[in-house]
């Protein structure tokens, strides 16, 4: 076990730091005189010096009463004395202006017997500030460790950094004397300090109470959240078998392309999702209920739809598969876990990029021949055309025919 500082354990026994109100050397005093005090002169001094003690012993304690009184942060219990204490001054005031009677003295020895009680209980509860301002930077730490989320966190530590710069100047190895008593003006600076930061942990602990309020209500919402969507769920099935529809006819129902079937699988698989972080995670890691129970169902009805949609474009997936029990699988997967859903995604952003990249460079090859035959330039080609040969006929002479060369004969 840790040992405490050296001051708390001289404070603990059989020394305890006492508050240095008035005379605390004088003999304790009884609540009558235990001795006659027949003459006059005898009775007017005895009454004088009580006078005198109780009138120190009500200054000393007006002021440690205000810096009491104005320490609510401390939380002690403690009443503010004040009106008590003055309206006892102004009494033995009152006395040491009358005459010196011996039931005046009596009187101011029961005043210095209360004000003795009050000087004792003070005693007892300043070490409880003490102690507190001891071991106030430790309790923090604790708090501040259990709060879970981050704003409260955030809150808190903030708080305990205007704590922790205190701290330095409450000089408590330094409080008592020799003797063990601690000065008026010591307590009532230690008392002021200690108040300071005790507000601070107050504001801890108030970060701590909204965090435990937060968490509790996030339970709530979460656990009402998931039993609405389980009667949902249930009352579909239930009006489902009652309309007589089967399996094969609902999940082949198409919604914008996608099949009912992938939607529904997707939708249990967040479903799913909800119970495995709510199981295996603090509630304030849930963060906002709303994001769990609606975002989360949504993102994964959408994630899947539009996986569904790139598998079956984009991939060789036959009839059997695409209805079959293969693609509600996945569906139900990409609902469960984030990791697997952008490890699809990831892997078909990388398939559409190479096949970009890979079609990119016929796609620059017919630019560039498109750019060349548009910078080639246009030219003529001229056929060459033979001449028209003259007859030759009108030159020659045609023999006579047959019939003509008979008739010339």
């Amino acid at each position: 076990m840790k040992q405490p500082p050296t001051f708390i354990q001289q404070a603990i026994t059989p020394f305890v730091p006492n508050i240095n109100i008035g005379k605390n050397s004088r003999p304790q005093k009884a609540l009558f005189s235990t001795r006659s005090l027949e003459g006059a002169n005898e009775i007017e001094t005895s009454l004088q010096e009580q006078i005198a003690e109780n009138r120190a012993d009500l200054n000393d304690l007006l002021l440690f009463n205000k810096s009491m009184a104005n320490a609510p942060a401390l939380g002690l219990d403690y009443e503010n004395q004040e009106a008590k204490y003055k309206e006892l001054l102004n009494e033995i005031n009152a006395m040491g202006a009358a005459a010196a009677t011996k039931e005046n003295l009596n009187r101011v020895i029961l005043i210095s017997n209360e004000l003795d009680l009050d000087i004792a209980m003070l005693n007892a509860l300043f070490p409880q500030v003490v102690y507190r301002g001891v071991y106030m930077r430790q309790v923090s730490e604790n708090i501040i460790n259990n709060i879970g989320y981050e704003d409260n966190r955030e809150d808190a530590q903030v708080a305990y950094a205007s704590l922790v710069s205190i701290e330095p100047h409450l000089h408590l190895d330094k409080l008592t004397d020799a003797n063990g008593n601690t000065s008026i003006p010591a307590a009532m600076r230690t008392i002021a300090l200690l108040n300071e930061m005790a507000k601070f942990q107050n504001k801890i602990e108030k970060s701590y109470e909204e965090d435990k309020a937060l968490q509790y209500s996030t339970k709530k919402r979460v656990l009402a959240g998931l039993a609405i969507t389980l009667v949902v769920m249930i009352a579909i099935i239930v009006a489902i078998s009652f309309l007589g529809q089967g399996w094969q006819t609902i999940k082949g129902i198409m919604v914008l392309g996608i099949p009912m079937g992938v939607l529904i699988w997707s939708f249990i698989g967040s479903f799913a999702a909800v119970l495995e972080q709510f199981y295996k995670k603090p509630v304030y890691e849930f963060g906002s209920a709303l994001k769990w129970i609606i975002i989360r169902p949504v993102m994964g009805v959408v994630m899947a739809a539009g996986i569904y949609l790139a598998f079956t474009n984009g991939f060789n997936i036959n009839a059997a598969e695409r209805e079959g029990g293969f693609m509600l699988f996945i569906a139900f997967l990409i609902g469960l876990s984030d990791a697997f859903t952008f490890g699809i995604i990831d892997k078909l952003k990388t398939t559409a990029i190479d096949s970009v990249q890979a079609s990119a460079p016929k796609q620059q090859q017919q630019q560039q021949q498109q750019q060349q035959q548009q910078q080639l330039p246009v030219t003529t080609i001229v056929q060459p055309v033979a001449p028209t040969p003259e007859p030759i006929m009108n030159d020659i002479e045609v023999p006579p025919s047959f019939d003509e060369f008979d008739e010339g004969k």
